[in-house]
């Protein structure tokens, strides 16, 4: 908690100053020890450093309440420099006055030099003060448009927030498309749930891929195992997750072909959404959360899961 207040500190140090500049740069420079002493007054530089000063403390504190050590790396990056460029000036020509000296040590260099030691023990992604509140509003509000009870996010937000967070952070890898036809991962996320879940994860799954766009006569061909009723893409990505998942003889020949078709990015790509997909059943399996089938709900119309 110290570490992150310290953070928090320096941000609003940087805040502070280059708000100042903006909203009144003529009266910063005027009260600023030393700064007179620099050269007359240029309201166009003065603006400069004051957005600098002001968007490096918002990414900083940004940063600091996510646990995201690059954002404050980031932020911190143009004000070590500015205190770097300080320090250098206090050697080399020693302070212009007693008071210019206190504002340099304590307004410049001394934050930074605190927020760089202090970032270094701020848990990564682990959500600052009210993070685990916002996660709950996320959470509720993903309830309502997908219509699906996530009961058990709250608990694990309740429990273990930061690991929410990074949960959420490996679900982004589904993100990654490379070279593979949207038709190739609907189809591997599809199969990939199915063979993991065919309960409330499949239908959330169903209804998200209705929601991009896939046709449901599509998503009901591939739910009844029709290969030859849909894109060649959908059936391979859909056969290639099932392979993989049963560690079925198969799943080398189907990978070659996704190889062959759409090259090694696919192939990655489609890795990524079988892990994803599989995720969310598994975690509710491995907490004891398991439920039973349902009759899926594509586009209005009931679906029984092919079983295999």
């Amino acid at each position: 908690m110290f570490a992150r207040l310290t953070v928090y500190a320096c941000a609003l140090i940087l805040i502070a100053t280059g708000a100042a500049m903006l909203l009144n740069g003529p009266l910063w420079y005027e009260l600023t020890p030393g700064v007179t002493m620099t050269g007359p007054y240029n309201p166009h530089f003065v603006l400069d450093i004051g957005f600098a000063f002001l968007t490096s403390g918002a990414v900083l504190g940004i940063g600091a309440w996510m646990g995201a050590r690059p954002l404050m790396i980031a932020g911190l990056s143009w004000p070590a420099l500015h205190a770097g460029l300080h320090m250098v000036g206090l050697v080399t020509m020693g302070p212009a006055s007693a008071a210019a000296l206190w504002t340099e040590v304590l307004g410049v260099i001394a934050p930074v030099f605190a927020a760089g030691i202090a970032l270094a023990y701020i848990p990564v992604l682990s959500p600052g003060f009210g993070g685990r509140n916002l996660q709950h509003r996320l959470t509720e509000h993903f309830e309502r448009h997908w219509s699906y009870d996530a009961s058990y996010l709250h608990e694990i937000i309740e429990m273990a927030p930061d690991t929410m967070v990074r949960f959420q952070t490996f679900q982004g890898l589904a993100a990654y498309q490379g070279a593979a036809p949207p038709l190739l991962i609907a189809g591997a996320t599809l199969g990939a749930m199915l063979e993991e879940d065919c309960g409330p994860c499949a239908q959330l799954t169903v209804d998200m891929l209705l929601a991009r766009g896939v046709s449901p006569s599509v998503v009901r061909a591939l739910i009844e195992g029709g290969w030859d009723q849909v894109d060649e893409a959908a059936a391979l990505g859909f056969r290639f997750a099932q392979a993989l998942m049963r560690r079925d003889e198969t799943v080398q020949s189907l990978r070659d072909t996704i190889q062959r078709q759409y090259g090694q990015s696919a192939a990655l790509a489609v890795a990524y959404a079988v892990m994803v997909a599989r995720s969310y059943p598994l975690l509710k399996r491995a907490l004891g959360l398991d439920q039973a089938c349902l009759q899926l709900q594509v586009d209005g119309h009931a679906q029984m899961v092919r079983q295999s």
